[in-house]
């Protein structure tokens, strides 16, 4: 290779700048700066895909003797904007949707989280969403935000099944993105703001995730008791402590999700938002519920 031809750190910089390694370094950075624990690149067992998947970051801290654990997915465009559609003016917020362990007793007499950045009703619970190309200013495809939506749920409940939970402990499910986040809403006329952070609720309906199934989930199609029914391990097949594991966890966590969509700009404000609220949370008041899932709450009502 002549000298002409080398590829200068110049052209490998920018290279990188249109990657989403930048973007993952830079979240990275901004935990660790703020106190987290972090691993990058972590595998959680996809039951649904049979496969182990790669969730780009998870980062822990402990607060108020209670642990935050932030299951992260980087998404990374140049041209792209997020629009998230806030259909309703005050949505639903479910006492389900914030994901804790172990599970605490009574929440909606206690209102144990009340104070946390789930129930604010000044952040946007979106109920759609579309992508923009902010160069032509014409509709995008949102494969983005669709990996987050269907990811996000499974990576949360595999990192729970993996780590010790007889401390407290609250999963906070997080898509960072490098661009532009709008929320657009109507009340006379439309309503377009930007925002660092928005809200938006998925459900985790899938088989693959439900207890029951367990052993048909452990029938290969070449073993005499397979039925043909759901069987997905093509290239893995776990073992039944690792299986239950997930199993057991997934009985208590799904089937409502809400995952927080960030700008990288605003990680450290959304950092702050989530520690404030979970100082504010009463460990005392944490007492254990005895239930294997849980009781059927209403919706938080300020």
């Amino acid at each position: 290779m002549t000298k002409k031809e080398k590829i200068t750190n110049e052209k490998v910089k920018k290279f990188l700048t249109k990657t989403g390694f930048l973007l993952e370094m830079e979240v990275v950075e901004i935990l660790k700066k703020s106190g987290y624990r972090v691993k990058v690149n972590q595998h959680f067992l996809d039951l649904e895909e049979g496969k182990k998947r790669e969730i780009d970051i998870v980062a822990e801290k402990k607060i108020n003797n209670v642990n935050i654990i932030l299951t992260i997915e980087c998404k990374q465009s140049l041209q792209d904007s997020w629009i998230f559609i806030c259909s309703e003016k005050q949505p639903p917020r479910y006492y389900a949707n914030l994901k804790h362990l172990p599970l605490a007793h009574n929440l909606h007499k206690s209102r144990l989280f009340n104070d946390t950045h789930r129930f604010n009703q000044k952040i946007p619970l979106a109920q759609n969403y579309i992508v923009i190309d902010k160069y032509s200013e014409k509709k995008s495809n949102s494969l983005q935000i669709d990996e987050c939506i269907y990811k996000l749920p499974k990576a949360l409940i595999g990192t729970a099944a993996e780590i010790s939970t007889k401390d407290k402990t609250i999963f906070f499910p997080v898509s960072v993105f490098s661009g532009q986040i709008f929320t657009a809403s109507y009340e006379n006329e439309l309503r377009v703001d930007e925002s660092y952070i928005v809200q938006y609720n998925t459900s985790l309906e899938s088989k693959f995730y439900k207890k029951k199934e367990r052993n048909r989930l452990l029938i290969s199609p070449t073993e005499p008791d397979y039925d043909g029914s759901i069987y997905s391990f093509e290239s893995i097949k776990p073992s039944d402590s690792e299986l239950g594991q997930i199993l057991d966890i997934s009985e208590k966590l799904i089937p409502r999700f809400q995952i927080d969509f960030v700008t990288k700009d605003g990680m450290i404000s959304y950092l702050n938002i989530i520690e404030e609220g979970v100082r504010k949370i009463s460990t005392r008041k944490w007492t254990y519920n005895l239930y294997l899932r849980p009781p059927k709450l209403p919706k938080f009502k300020n």
